[in-house]
């Protein structure tokens, strides 16, 4: 066999290897999510680094699967697990963080 064929064909006997073992935490939270939703209102958001902020505070809450949030609407639309967390506890953990929220009906 030719060097280069050796090599290519290592090359992709390592990627399935990896892919096999990759860690599945790895994988965005959102993929594939499934629970309830809710629509939470957001102020005091500026920017756009704002609003990722406030993504990421509510991907940190247990329980929660997704998290998108619409900066120009001033809300976020969340996807969460009902038996892990409760939407009032995604917005006390977003107000923790300085912006006023609430849970939209």
């Amino acid at each position: 066999m030719q060097t280069s064929t050796v090599l290519a064909l290592a090359a992709v006997v390592a990627i399935v290897l990896l892919a096999a073992v990759w860690p599945r935490a790895a994988a965005p939270r959102h993929a594939g999510a499934v629970g309830a939703a809710a629509q939470l209102k957001v102020d005091g958001m500026a920017c756009g680094a704002c609003s990722t902020r406030v993504e990421r505070i509510a991907l940190q809450v247990e329980g929660v699967q997704e998290a998108v949030v619409h900066l120009d609407e001033g809300h976020a639309r969340i996807v969460y697990d009902p038996a892990r967390t409760t939407p009032a506890a995604v917005a006390r953990r977003i107000a923790d963080a300085g912006f006023k929220t609430g849970v939209l009906p």
